[in-house]
């Protein structure tokens, strides 16, 4: 039996199969199943008049390219729908939850429709508002947050003001997505976004979804997950009344995921130009953290001498790193900055 296809239906085909392989991850013999299904029948592109560059082809198998997906909006697509999904499924768990509690002694009628109807409308208002924020696990008479970063610092503060994280299980978890990181783009995303949901305490999961929607083009994407990373790590070091730690340093390797992010979000400023801004941040990391193993002394001075990151980093990138140049360029220029760097040399003094 042979099945005639349109290149229109072609088209809608092969998008339509790409979007349900990057859905699929677990069993991982499913999963290559349908990627080799999706491979065969991208095999055809010629036949219905796809161009090259429309696919990629590596170790013999065919996918499509990222230039095809971005043109046809494809992890638009997937990112709206797969939280879309996500919050009507819970919403519909907790109605179905909440209304067998409410009616365990009564058999269901049509009444009950309706409900169910506004306690769904209830918890998809809920986390339209505030994610999953407010929601919480009972374990008898206690109340635990789903993330024991949601129970704010006041276990990881001590007594002078100094803050130290606490291991994060997931991190398992992702270091193995990183040593095997999933075949396509959306899988990737999908993947990052599960690590973000399961600990939103935890940030190199949004370091990653940052660096790959950067890397990808997609700007929006990525100003908006470092953004909400950066309003959550501030939300967690801070103690019950708002207060920032004294010190958050790099010593301590369990908040040095929580010290990256802070880096990366006021390199993004500073990207947009928004270097008052950026400034302010640099200077408040570099207060919680003097030793200052992530450089920042060197952001500040270029921003007080009215230098681009742009200009920055062609000068002295070297690859994904600095050499010692940027320490003479540092030695030589900060002192016209006293009032930058002067408490920063008493407090590093030996």
């Amino acid at each position: 039996m042979n099945i005639e296809l349109t290149p229109k239906q072609y088209l809608a085909l092969i998008k339509l199969i790409n979007l349900g392989n990057a859905t699929i991850i677990n069993p991982p013999e499913l999963s290559q199943e349908f990627l080799d299904l999706e491979s065969y029948i991208l095999s055809f592109y010629k036949e219905f008049g796809l161009k090259e560059t429309d696919i990629t082809k590596n170790k013999g198998k065919f996918r499509l390219s990222y230039n095809f997906l971005e043109e046809h909006n494809l992890p638009e697509i997937l990112d709206e729908n797969t939280n879309t999904a996500l919050y009507f499924n819970l919403a519909g768990s907790l109605a179905s939850r909440d209304l067998g509690e409410k009616y365990k002694d009564e058999p269901f009628n049509e009444k009950d429709l309706k409900v169910f109807q506004n306690l769904i409308k209830k918890y998809l208002k809920e986390f339209e508002e505030n994610d999953f924020d407010n929601l919480y696990i009972k374990q008898s008479s206690n109340v635990i947050q789903l993330s024991e970063g949601a129970q704010g610092n006041q276990e990881k503060t001590d007594e002078a003001g100094e803050f130290v994280d606490k291991d994060h299980p997931i991190q398992s978890q992702y270091d193995k997505f990183l040593d095997d990181p999933p075949e396509t783009t959306q899988q990737m995303i999908k993947r990052l976004k599960y690590f973000i949901q399961k600990d939103p305490y935890f940030f190199e999961s949004y370091l990653s979804l940052y660096e790959l929607y950067y890397k990808k083009g997609m700007l929006k994407k990525a100003a908006e997950i470092i953004d909400y990373g950066y309003q959550k790590a501030l939300s967690y070091i801070k103690d019950d009344k708002g207060n920032m730690p004294k010190k958050l340093r790099w010593g301590f390797f369990e908040n040095r995921h929580i010290i990256r992010l802070f880096v990366n979000k006021a390199v993004d400023l500073w990207k947009k130009k928004k270097t008052k801004e950026a400034l302010e941040l640099f200077r408040t990391i570099l207060n919680l953290n003097p030793e200052d193993n992530p450089g920042v002394r060197y952001y500040i001075l270029a921003i007080r001498m009215n230098i681009p990151f742009g200009d920055f980093e062609e000068r002295f990138d070297q690859g994904g790193y600095y050499d010692d140049s940027i320490d003479e360029w540092f030695r030589t220029n900060h002192k016209s900055f006293p009032d930058e760097f002067d408490w920063w040399e008493k407090e590093t003094q030996d």
